[in-house]
């Protein structure tokens, strides 16, 4: 059975929209996070299409099986022949029964144009209301182009630990890795790559760009005593520590114990 199938159904199910990939190798999370977040992104179309092969709807554990297909029948080029294969697998593992039965689906849905919906609402998987909102506002046209952003894929903001490297260093390394990258709109210190896999193993420091502004606009200074009151996961936290080069105080407390410890690990 496959792990990242297996390791994304579970977390769907689990309803955990913050999901833990540490039960991963390094090299499978990035593909656990695009299965996972593309099968919530697109839910509404998946089911669209899903209606069409499938007189009705199914329980929620059959049902997920089918978004998860979908999707990546739908949006990656996974072989029809392997996704068939590996999702009754794992179905066999959790529901033997539904075995044949999903397997027959899923033929149907590779064997199969499935019709595409003209609701932009649908299309996107956007809420109705909010579609119709936009529309009325900003018109049809460039609603769908909006629509079409923000379901994009997130590239990911890397900010270069200036306490060990340069960013000129830093961007060496990533031109002799062959990884391509942008700079960021507001730090100078970090930049955006769309493909992060090849740097997992080095722990590189992803941080969202609006919180590292954040940070920026403080400007915390050397010998400073701060207070960091809701400090978890701690990236803000590290960050104030690097641009004080580790002169001064930083006290960075959360409410939640088990976000204390995610400070700790920053």
């Amino acid at each position: 059975m496959d792990i990242i199938r297996n390791a994304v159904y579970r977390q769907l199910l689990a309803s955990n929209f913050k999901p833990n990939w540490e039960d991963l190798p390094l090299q499978n999370r990035k593909q656990a996070s695009d299965l996972f977040a593309g099968t919530i992104r697109m839910q509404r179309l998946l089911d669209f299409y899903i209606a069409q092969i499938v007189d009705k709807k199914q329980e929620a554990i059959i049902q997920m099986i089918f978004r998860m297909a979908l999707y990546e029948l739908r949006f990656t080029d996974t072989p029809d022949y392997a996704l068939v294969s590996e999702y009754v697998d794992l179905v066999r593992h959790y529901h033997p029964k539904a075995a044949g039965f999903i397997n027959a689906i899923l033929r149907k849905a590779t064997q199969n144009t499935l019709e595409e919906p003209t609701d932009l609402a649908v299309k996107y998987s956007h809420p109705s209301w909010m579609v119709k909102r936009w529309t009325a506002t900003y018109g049809a046209e460039k609603t769908e182009k909006l629509l079409q952003w923000n379901n994009q894929r997130p590239k990911h903001t890397l900010r270069v630990n200036t306490l060990k490297t340069t960013k000129e260093a830093f961007c060496a390394d990533l031109t002799a890795k062959g990884i391509e990258f942008d700079k960021t709109k507001w730090l100078p210190d970090a930049v955006v790559v769309a493909n992060l896999q090849p740097l997992l193993d080095q722990n590189p420091i992803v941080q969202d760009e609006g919180a590292a502004t954040v940070v920026k606009v403080l400007n915390p200074q050397e010998g400073m005593h701060i207070l960091d009151a809701c400090a978890a996961p701690g990236g803000k936290s590290c960050y104030m520590a690097t641009l004080m080069e580790n002169k001064g105080r930083i006290l960075a407390l959360d409410k939640d114990e088990h976000r204390v410890t995610q400070i700790k690990e920053s």
